[in-house]
């Protein structure tokens, strides 16, 4: 093939398309040999970004000699779990060993999934959004306004009814609901949907509103469970005040 041309030219045509193939095929399988630890990374960068966030309105207060982190986030996985029944649960791959507890928050990629409703030493059990149980305020992003109450009807998995919103108020279609400053189990600005249709009634003070889910309950695997170290704090600031109440 040296010295004829045409062969020459064919050869190195054909072994220079051979290694090209070979070598995208050996990248192909390297890359799908490598997408757990991708993807890993990308979930602990997830984790990472999401505590940010979650932490980003609380002010160190030099004074606190306790002072920590409000929030905290662990990665789980969805093992279990059903979009097509009224009462909806999902049951994920990290118990009370990895420091879960009942009442938590779990959010997904794209917003708010539910919460913890049990828990045992390996595994946990989430109550989400598509459940008929579940009730959760929103706050208008736009507006800062956080008012009614969200709630599924047990229909459609990715559409909600969020109810007690005045028509008087300046709702419209396309804004954005996020979860508000007053909740203590999720921080505050997670997204939850948005308005995707609202109309008034003569005979209600109050607008007749379907939200779109910021979540795809089809699609969700990974989720974080959120934990808010202040609950404890709150929690016996209130008993107290409910004990001086009480006397």
């Amino acid at each position: 093939m040296r010295f004829n041309n045409y062969h020459s030219s064919f050869y190195f045509n054909t072994s220079t398309s051979l290694t090209s193939s070979l070598t995208e095929a050996r990248e192909d399988i390297n890359a799908f040999f490598n997408l757990p630890s991708e993807n890993n990374s990308l979930h602990a960068q997830n984790k990472a970004l999401l505590e940010k966030l979650a932490n980003r309105h609380i002010t160190k207060d030099t004074a606190l000699e306790a002072y920590q982190t409000q929030y905290e986030v662990t990665l789980a996985k969805i093992i279990n779990g059903s979009t097509q029944n009224r009462n909806n649960f999902f049951t994920l791959n990290k118990g009370a060993v990895d420091n879960i507890l009942k009442g938590e928050a779990v959010i997904g990629p794209l917003g708010v999934v539910g919460i913890v409703l049990d828990v045992n030493d390996d595994f946990s059990v989430v109550m989400p959004l598509i459940n008929s149980k579940f009730k959760i305020t929103p706050e208008v992003e736009v507006l800062n306004y956080a008012d009614g109450q969200i709630s599924w009807n047990g229909r459609n998995a990715d559409f909600l009814e969020l109810d007690g919103i005045s028509k008087f108020k300046p709702i419209k279609e396309g804004m954005n609901l996020v979860t508000s400053h007053y909740s203590k189990t999720f921080p505050p600005g997670i997204n939850i949907g948005s308005i995707h249709s609202l109309s008034k009634s003569d005979n209600s003070s109050f607008f007749e509103i379907t939200v779109k889910t910021a979540t795809d309950f089809h699609k969700l695997s990974n989720v974080y469970v959120v934990k808010n170290n202040y609950v404890p704090m709150i929690d016996t600031l209130n008993q107290q005040i409910i004990e001086l109440d009480a006397n």
